[in-house]
């Protein structure tokens, strides 16, 4: 019986807790790749662009149009090309993981004044809003949006 036994736990301690100590610490290496792939594919955090008036008018797609550059990955274009200096009559703050998602926030914000065309997978066209929105003036100083009279230079 001693015998038996002692095989038995030989057995259980070799045999099944050596499976089960096997299974932990591939599961604990498991999980720390897992977090090690999560942590270093992570976003972080998304950028940010602020454009403040300067006598009640700004120009954000200047802005906008640096972050996209900087990103190399798509390019909008103009159509003009003088529609790039509009002028809006508001305070402009825009976040996004890119510099093509916060422009397409920005023409989605402003959607009454530009419409754009998706030429190819990377590459844009930013026109006027072709429904000639009163949101949009086009004045011998160049492109306003969302400007009442008082507001746009004469």
């Amino acid at each position: 019986m001693s015998r038996r036994l002692t095989e038995w736990w030989n057995w259980v301690r070799e045999g099944v807790l050596g499976d089960i100590r096997s299974t932990v610490v591939s599961a604990v290496i498991a999980s720390l790749v897992s977090i090690l792939w999560t942590w270093a594919a992570a976003a972080g955090p998304p950028r940010e662009v602020i454009v403040m008036t300067s006598n009640g008018l700004a120009s954000p797609m200047k802005a906008l149009t640096l972050e996209v550059r900087n990103d190399g990955e798509v390019a909008f274009s103009f159509d003009p090309p003088d529609l790039e200096r509009t002028w809006v009559c508001e305070y402009y703050h825009g976040t996004g993981y890119s510099g093509r998602e916060m422009m397409l926030q920005y023409l989605s914000k402003y959607s009454m004044c530009f419409s754009v065309v998706q030429k190819t997978e990377t590459e844009y066209v930013i026109r006027p809003n072709p429904n000639n929105s009163p949101e949009m003036k086009k004045t011998k100083l160049g492109w306003f949006c969302r400007c009442n009279e008082s507001q746009v230079p004469k």
